[in-house]
């Protein structure tokens, strides 16, 4: 069923993703084969990958989330978080 809930939910992640996806190798690669060959087998072969890689993500991290308990889930979070905004800054 869908609930307000979850249609903000999903409008937050379409949102951030769609922010942190522009200019990725994923766009670029895609341009670049629509230069070469004809859009929809690229259009569908985009969305196909897109599709699938997500869907085995939100099983792993549900999967995950429901075998880890919460506390230790969000330090795992904070770390990986800590982390990558090191390395970010190094560069």
């Amino acid at each position: 069923m869908i609930t307000p809930d979850s249609l903000t939910v999903a409008f937050s992640s379409f949102t951030l993703i769609s922010l942190a996806e522009i200019g990725d190798k994923s766009q670029l690669v895609c341009m670049t084969l629509a230069a070469r060959h004809r859009h929809w087998p690229v259009l569908m072969g985009a969305a196909s990958a897109f599709i699938l890689l997500n869907s085995l993500a939100v099983v792993f991290g549900a999967s995950v989330a429901t075998w880890l308990p919460e506390s230790v889930m969000a330090i795992i979070v904070a770390v990986l978080f800590g982390a990558f905004g090191i390395h970010a800054l190094r560069r």
